[in-house]
């Protein structure tokens, strides 16, 4: 917790009353960064285990269970547990979605708040680069999709008007500078070209 990330190392599995502990589905471990919301009620749960079986002279050991029915974390909760009280609970206020759908709102409100998509998918598991996280949430892209061309255009104004003034319409002729050149013969001669909109750097 002192790095504020989580490490996903390993999946563990209950099939046929056997418990099954194997790779994760892409094969590879993943980090992902926390919040300090969700560090903080950690750092709580796990003071609040450790207070409550120190009486009993036992410790928690770094590698144990953070969610466990064994007071000092030595083995997992059975997966359909979870499923079973978030139904509990849910079905109590009248929620009818299932707790999958907890992922689905984690996906579509990072990609709402323009999180990029590859890291989008990484916080999900989804291997090829996002490809799958596309193809399940493109729906949920449109609005950062339509946010995008406001963002480029704010840019954009900034470069053509970095004094921050009024931009000349587009619909309006721009006024043509004059600028006067000698001759041979000691006359000057006029020639007009068009005024700078904006500047350019190298």
């Amino acid at each position: 917790m002192n790095r504020a990330e989580l490490n996903i190392e390993r999946n563990y599995l209950v099939i046929d009353g056997q418990h099954i502990e194997k790779t994760t589905k892409t094969d590879s471990d993943r980090h992902l960064a926390l919040d300090g919301i969700s560090i903080d009620l950690l750092a709580a749960y796990r003071a609040a285990l450790e207070g409550a079986i120190a009486p009993a002279g036992l410790q928690l050991a770094d590698d144990s269970f953070v969610f466990s029915p064994d007071p000092a974390g030595l083995r997992p909760w059975n997966p359909s547990h979870f499923t079973h009280r978030f139904r509990h609970y849910a079905d109590a206020v009248g929620i009818e979605e299932p707790l999958k759908n907890l992922r689905h709102f984690n996906a579509t409100q990072l990609l709402a708040a323009g999180v990029d998509l590859r890291t989008t998918a990484a916080r999900l598991g989804h291997s090829g680069g996002g490809a799958t996280t596309l193809r399940v949430y493109a729906s949920a892209t449109q609005a950062a999709d339509r946010a995008a061309p406001e963002g480029l255009a704010r840019g954009l104004t900034q470069l053509r008007n970095p004094s921050g003034g009024s931009l000349m319409p587009l619909t309006e002729s721009p006024r043509r500078c004059s600028s006067k050149f000698p001759t041979s013969g000691g006359a000057e001669v006029s020639r007009s070209r068009p005024p700078l909109v904006g500047r350019t750097g190298r």
